[in-house]
């Protein structure tokens, strides 16, 4: 979970009259979004609740605070199943592409790397389901731990997007020769 903006709008030498903060909670296989905001939401309302009480305990006059909280729209988690066929046939691209490389045999043997990234992208499940049974949606990440992802300055590697080109060639090829 990470804030991802907060605002108010004021004067800069006052404090606001509101606020505003939007959370980000990234969920994992196997876990209920549902739940997940209504623990989120016991949690905040309990912790504004203690405000409230050590305010009125103060003595303090002002207004009264309020809370409004939003579940604003969301992503199911999704798992990929590597031992289907389309996975196989991602794997042995992958292989192929990197392996071309060069460098010596040892080297050249590059088995992907299975990593639970990119399992809240919205549209994945999404597709998986509607396309069922006649589809398995495959993330292909391209990148790189170095490529600054959803941050400032994001880029990536001329070299892994020709790879990652490669590899979409052979996964389509391999699958119009069966």
């Amino acid at each position: 979970m990470d804030v991802s903006t907060v605002a108010a709008r004021s004067n800069a030498t006052l404090v606001p009259a509101a606020a505003q903060a939007s959370l980000s909670v990234r969920v994992v296989p196997d876990q209920s979004i549902d739940g997940i905001a209504a623990s989120l939401r016991a949690h905040i309302e309990h912790v504004f609740a203690e405000i409230q009480t050590q305010r009125h305990q103060a003595g303090s006059t002002l207004d009264e605070l309020r809370l409004h909280l939003d579940v604003k729209p969301h992503a199911h988690w999704w798992l990929a199943d590597p031992e289907t066929p389309v996975y196989q046939a991602a794997a042995q691209a992958i292989r192929k592409v990197w392996s071309d490389a060069g460098g010596s045999k040892e080297e050249a043997v590059h088995v992907p790397l299975l990593i639970r990234e990119g399992g809240s992208i919205p549209a994945v499940p999404w597709l998986e389901s509607f396309f069922a049974p006649h589809a398995v949606a495959v993330n292909l990440p391209m990148g790189q731990s170095s490529d600054n992802a959803h941050l400032d300055n994001e880029r990536i590697s001329l070299e892994n997007l020709m790879r990652g080109r490669q590899i979409i060639h052979h996964l389509i090829q391999d699958f119009k020769i069966q």
